[in-house]
């Protein structure tokens, strides 16, 4: 499995999310987490979600917004954008 394609991102993105909830209370299967669900239906709070931005931005080594996971509202989406931006950017990097 490559580091930077999307079943990877959807991984660490699901854990984060998992540990995230399980700090707030909510106890989710893995195996039952629908990947299309917002962050917010599952049971994210805003500070839920800065915590995840700042797990993913340590996690990845970039510099995520919350405005971006906002965004991408979910795993699923956020996983597609992070696989395309962490890609484009180590590319980018390694072109310059």
């Amino acid at each position: 499995m490559h580091p930077y394609n999307k079943e990877h991102m959807v991984f660490i993105i699901t854990e984060s999310v998992l540990f995230i909830l399980a700090h707030l209370g909510f106890e989710i299967n893995k195996n039952n987490l629908d990947h299309r669900i917002s962050f917010i239906d599952l049971g994210m709070d805003s500070l839920g979600l800065i915590e995840l931005t700042e797990i993913l931005s340590s996690e990845l080594k970039i510099d995520l917004e919350v405005e971006t996971v906002l965004e991408n509202i979910c795993i699923e989406d956020l996983a597609n954008y992070l696989a395309s931006f962490v890609v484009s950017n180590r590319q980018a990097a390694s072109n310059g």
